[in-house]
């Protein structure tokens, strides 16, 4: 399996948790952690690429419940 889909099912086994206290921002996980909420998928790429995370290593994941990703990415 590769890192993003690793990463995407962490946040999905912990979408609650993390959702409880940052709905609606944006997560940025590498690792299968949370290195960082953002209000913006530019700021969030800007700082995954000031600390050298490389393409294909990280998600930038917007926090929301299982519903609304669905319209999102619909």
């Amino acid at each position: 399996m590769n890192l993003i889909n690793e990463n995407y099912n962490w946040f999905n086994a912990n979408r609650d948790t993390i959702i409880y206290r940052h709905h609606r921002e944006l997560a940025l996980i590498t690792g299968k952690q949370v290195k960082g909420y953002f209000v913006s998928d530019k700021n969030a790429l800007d700082y995954a690429l000031s600390h050298n995370m490389q393409y294909g290593s990280f998600i930038i994941q917007p926090c929301l419940t299982e519903q609304e990703e669905t319209v999102y990415i619909y």
